[in-house]
């Protein structure tokens, strides 16, 4: 049996954290060949960003950085029980030293591009270097650090996309003969590498896209995410504390929820599963007697129920009008090319037979102005900030006679304004956008709607 584990920030945020993704880790291998794709420590990604984005940094800035980010990384070495810990903070002194020249270069002006990507794929290399020498330390001789170099990928170093004609033959190359050798490759998440060996970036929360990949290209039996809840669950539950597990959810069910905001899962992770319906397990790496949550093809469904509920926050909402798209051929086909010029993704949909109404994440701020620009030229524009994409999502929506009426009727109790609304033909997916800042009292009041204990 071959199981893939993704582990993420929060599940080797400190040593403890380290140690129990160890444990797990050697246990799943005394039945199983494993790997594992790591993401860097919880919230060194975030100071990576911070430091590569904004104001010049000085040196004085760069060196108190390299301080910080060493103390977090070799305070867990010293703390993870390693028998040769000198050697794995001789790789974490390297790695920082390299960190260091990278982060001077791209500031006297001369780097490229692409050298911010390659900096903030340092997380991800120093904690799979901590938590290699920890399995090692359980298993010997057992452990292997992965190059990034496993997932080839287009030059769009921000949100690059695996080339797998390239990637899988690089992945089979690599893996399989370490496997075949009773080694765990431990591979780093979120970094990629263009076909000239450009570091490049998956997005936030790659991590599970890479094992999804990976799992696929190797015909898992198994992809396990572990993180730090106990699974999926029916609302945010920093939002609803009351939030229910749920043991099972469908593929589809998953990618909806993973698309419009459940933070359990990146929205690109479920894809190369379903191509090989190979199942995905969520796990919690700080209780994992836990079952989690099983994503299969197909489940049981609860009639006239909602699955989850669950919200894009921060989401820009645009509606392009004009009575010159009545029964005109292509005008659609003009609004939506102007999104696909500037590359801006485009969210949820809503038509009329003048109109159409899109949102938009707000990462995509900085290229709304030649957007609206483009749109200007063909009809009249109308861009909505501070808003929020509530989404009810379930299979068993299609048999849920009345439910939009009781959404909406809801909505209309609470005084809620509602912008547009979006209803796909699978039933999958009632959505609509409202104020932001009424999103979290919205999504508790449908909560208790559909998923009160006295149901």
């Amino acid at each position: 049996m071959l199981i893939v584990t993704k582990f993420g920030g929060t599940s080797v945020g400190d040593a403890d954290a380290i140690k129990r993704a160890a444990s797990i880790i050697t246990d799943l291998a005394k039945d199983s060949r494993v790997i594992v794709v790591v993401s860097a420590m919880a919230g060194v990604s975030d100071s990576l960003l911070d430091m590569v984005s904004g104001e010049k940094k000085d040196p004085a800035e760069i060196d108190s950085f390299i301080k910080s980010l060493g103390n977090k990384h070799l305070e867990a070495v010293d703390q993870s029980e390693i028998p040769d810990a000198s050697n794995v903070t001789e790789k974490i002194n390297k790695l920082l030293d390299n960190l260091r020249k990278d982060l001077e270069h791209l500031y006297c002006g001369s780097s490229e591009t692409h050298e911010k990507y390659t900096i903030l794929g340092y997380g991800e290399k120093l904690s799979a270097t901590i938590l290699t020498a920890v399995i090692n330390a359980r298993r010997p001789a057992s452990c292997h650090f992965g190059d990034d170099n496993l997932i080839i990928t287009d030059n769009y170093f921000r949100d690059a996309s695996p080339i797998m004609p390239e990637t899988e033959p690089a992945i089979r190359g690599t893996l399989l003969p370490v496997l075949e050798n009773n080694v765990i490759p431990v591979i780093t998440g979120y970094i990629g590498t263009t076909r000239d060996g450009r570091t490049t970036t998956l997005g936030r929360g790659s991590s599970d896209y890479i094992a999804s990949v990976i799992g696929a290209v190797l015909d898992a039996d198994e992809i396990q995410i572990w993180t730090d809840v106990d699974g999926v669950l029916t609302a945010d539950p920093g939002i609803v504390p009351d939030a229910r597990l749920l043991d099972r959810i469908s593929y589809m069910e998953a990618n909806e929820l993973a698309y419009y905001g459940a933070k359990v899962l990146h929205p690109n992770t479920i894809s190369p599963a379903v191509m090989k319906n190979i199942p995905i397990r969520i796990k919690n790496s700080t209780n994992p007697d836990s079952p989690g949550t099983l994503i299969t093809d197909k489940v049981e469904v609860t009639p006239a129920l909602p699955t989850a509920i669950t919200s894009k926050k921060d989401v820009i909402l645009i509606d392009v009008n004009s009575a010159a798209m009545v029964d005109a051929f292509g005008y659609l086909s003009r609004i939506f090319d102007v999104f696909r010029k500037f590359n801006v993704s485009v969210d949820m949909v809503s038509t009329t037979e003048i109109s159409v109404s899109v949102t938009i994440d707000k990462f995509y701020t900085g290229k709304l102005e030649p957007v609206i620009e483009e749109l200007g030229k063909i009809a009249r524009v109308r861009v909505m900030k501070d808003k929020a994409l509530i989404c009810v999502i379930g299979e068993g929506l299609e048999s849920a006679a009345g439910l939009t009426g009781r959404v909406f009727s809801a909505m209309g109790e609470m005084g809620v304004n509602i912008y547009c609304i979006s209803m796909g033909a699978l039933e999958m997916n009632v959505s609509f956008v409202v104020d932001l800042e009424v999103a979290d009292d919205v999504i508790r009041t449908l909560h208790e709607m559909f998923f009160s204990k006295s149901d």
